[in-house]
């Protein structure tokens, strides 16, 4: 563009749909279960490779009874039942969890509901058929849907998987991200640095692509072209000229503070974003935007990766109509936020002081003392 030109930011709307449009996708993978899983989203339902539980099987220690045989137990009615080790008419049998139920019996009897006295039982309380006892395939027939499409794996569910002998799950492939930075400029190395471990937090490979005699090494093997640092438009700015020659720029200038050189668009049909090389600028959009993208391509929600509460204000902010505003907050004593101003010198010091972060609509003015809020937490 004519540099001496204003430049037409768009709005932080206007960027989230264009990453939205995106329809590009890693493709699905099949991985054997393993620890190694965890945090990777599933393609497609697990299903159980046996019944859960295989066989039936007790879940508390008891007494083994035919629950036919315990009908109308009480204190004015105890039942005596003899210690056996065969179902008949009468008889109970000493059993502990997890192990099977033995044969013709139905329900097991816990422990403090008898009295035991030699061989032999005083039953003073009835309990349901069934009781203590499941059946096999109660909690999942085999060839049954163990865990949904979309679920993130956990610990737990890999546990689970193995449990059910599931050996093999199809998952959400890794978005292949291309990293280039322009490096010479500050802090533009230590944006690419942190963005790789960011996009790895969410399910991306990154492979770093250094320009050669200025000019990116071919990405056609990438899903998405991450450009950070000489992204404004200053003389020594050579990103915005560098893209154009090799691809286009749909949109540069995001009415976002402090992240206004933004800019989106593709090269060789590959999506690419544009982040500022300033680290906090970087880090900010890759979280309202790169974020977004790598995480719905994962199977996530494209939401943000903080939570959300509501706080109340004891300190107005600030905010100037046209532009959304990221404003980094302290939380109080009082379980009140106030907001933190952003220092000239190292503005990403702000991130050791502040504690959450709220993100002010371009359409408002700010808030005031007092007002509640919808806060973002950056450290639990």
């Amino acid at each position: 563009m004519d540099r001496t030109s204003p430049v037409r930011r768009v709005a932080l709307e206007t960027a989230w749909a264009w990453l939205d449009s995106q329809a590009q996708a890693p493709s699905e993978m099949a991985a054997p279960v393993g620890i190694e899983l965890v945090g990777r989203v599933l393609a497609r339902d697990a299903l159980s490779g046996t019944d859960l539980p295989a066989g039936t099987l007790t879940v508390i220690d008891g007494f083994a009874v035919r629950a036919d045989d315990i009908l109308g137990a009480g204190d004015y009615n105890l039942i005596r039942l003899c210690l056996g080790g065969a179902a008949s008419a009468g008889s109970a049998v000493v059993v502990v969890a997890g192990g099977p139920i033995p044969a013709g019996f139905d329900t097991v009897l816990p422990v403090d509901c008898v009295e035991r006295s030699g061989g032999a039982i005083e039953v003073a309380t009835a309990v349901p058929r069934g009781n203590g006892v499941v059946r096999a395939g109660q909690a999942a027939a085999i060839g049954s849907p163990l865990l949904s499409a979309g679920t993130c794996l956990s610990p737990a569910d890999i546990m689970l998987l193995c449990e059910a002998r599931c050996g093999e799950v199809v998952l959400k492939g890794k978005a292949r991200v291309a990293l280039v930075s322009f490096g010479s400029k500050a802090g533009a190395d230590t944006s690419a640095a942190t963005l790789a471990q960011l996009m790895a937090r969410d399910g991306a490979v990154v492979s770093a692509h250094p320009m050669t005699n200025g000019q990116l090494e071919p990405t056609s093997e990438a899903d998405l072209v991450v450009v950070v640092g000489r992204s404004g438009w200053g003389d020594d700015d050579a990103a915005e000229a560098l893209i154009g020659q090799q691809g286009v720029l749909d949109h540069h200038g995001l009415a976002l503070r402090p992240c206004g050189s933004v800019g989106f668009g593709h090269l060789a049909g590959v999506p690419l974003v544009l982040l500022p090389g300033d680290p906090l600028s970087a880090w900010i959009a890759y979280e309202l935007l790169v974020a977004r993208l790598l995480r719905r391509w994962g199977g996530r929600p494209s939401l943000l990766a903080f939570g959300s509460e509501r706080r109340v204000l004891s300190r107005k902010i600030v905010s100037p109509v046209g532009t959304a505003d990221w404003v980094p907050l302290v939380c109080e004593a009082d379980g009140k936020v106030a907001p933190v101003p952003i220092p000239a010198a190292c503005p990403l010091s702000v991130v050791g002081r502040a504690n959450a972060f709220a993100l002010i609509p371009a359409a408002s003015e700010g808030a005031g003392a007092g007002d509640s809020i919808t806060i973002h937490p950056l450290k639990s």
